[in-house]
């Protein structure tokens, strides 16, 4: 095997050394052939876009190996549109995506592109490491399983974010790529339609590394609200024959939702769900709160 695989990074107002850092583990792995594609979805600054042009121009002159494209949009249009042009100008039979704060370990293309067995796999996955603000490295694993992995992704995103799996390129056409109407759990939403059409494979050894900055951990709660929303509903039809998973899913967006205060969404979700789950949530959305006031009393005691 020895296909051409599109790498695909996708920045806004990501400082030049930070996506250099996830540049170099694209153009140091261990595979070729091999592109790469920078989207930069914040051209509006043309400083910080003459900045990053020249850091890639520095960064190809050291791999003549492959090509680097630099591919400005015309306007700030968000990752899913920023993520789609990569998929649209991809040339490679496989395509991996990468945020501006991640990177890939060197073998990561290496091994994944082996868990391609089948045409009917459309994606595989590997466990990834996070590593926090003081440098403490911890391996995530979110799931384990191969196949048909609809189910297991109604229950939860098994996967992991955008950075962490590798496509097959025509697959991820035949879905349509990511959609820009999602304003929080694009890569979720994604996987599940992935999962709809084709198999997936996972391979064990972690490949990529997650940075939890401020920023990565920031939440918009109106994005996340609305996403989660869309997600639902675009999937109701599966929930209404699943009541565990509509439960889990919704569990772990209380217990997410309570810790940053959005108390008054909450409400709102479980009045109009509340013929899709039952004493488990309850019971989740209870500890919550709990936990909540308990963190309170905690901080207000040291």
């Amino acid at each position: 095997m020895n296909e051409l695989v599109t790498a695909v990074i996708t920045t806004y107002k990501r400082e030049p050394e930070i996506l250099r850092r996830a540049v170099e583990s694209v153009v140091n792995q261990t595979w070729r052939p091999l592109e790469l594609y920078v989207i930069n979805d914040c051209p509006e600054d043309i400083v910080l876009s003459d900045r990053i042009r020249s850091m890639l121009l520095d960064v190809q002159q050291n791999h003549a190996d492959l090509s680097i494209q630099y591919v400005p949009l015309e306007h700030n249009s968000g990752a899913c549109v920023a993520r789609n042009k990569g998929l649209e100008l991809a040339k490679g039979e496989f395509i991996s995506f990468l945020d501006d704060d991640d990177t890939w370990e060197p073998e990561k293309i290496s091994e994944q592109i082996g868990g391609f067995t089948s045409k009917k796999i459309g994606m595989v996955y590997s466990p990834f490491y996070n590593i926090d603000f003081k440098g403490k490295k911890e391996l995530i694993v979110r799931g384990d399983k191969s196949g048909v992995l609809l189910d297991d992704l109604l229950y939860r995103n098994v996967i992991g974010g955008t950075s962490m799996p590798m496509m097959r390129t025509s697959a991820m056409r035949d879905i349509g790529g990511f959609d820009p109407d999602m304003l929080s759990s694009q890569d979720y939403d994604t996987w599940v339609r992935m999962a709809e059409k084709y198999e997936i494979q996972f391979v064990g050894k972690p490949l990529t590394v997650r940075y939890l900055t401020g920023e990565s951990i920031t939440t918009n709660l109106k994005k996340k609200e609305s996403g989660w929303l869309r997600f639902t509903e675009k999937y109701l039809h599966y929930y209404k024959n699943n009541r565990k998973a509509f439960e889990c899913r919704l569990s772990l967006m209380i217990k997410e939702l309570i810790a940053l205060k959005d108390d008054s969404f909450v409400k709102e979700v479980l009045e109009d769900y509340r013929d899709f789950f039952g004493f488990s949530v309850w019971k989740a959305y209870l500890i919550a709160i709990v936990k909540r006031g308990l963190k309170v009393i905690v901080k207000r005691n040291v």
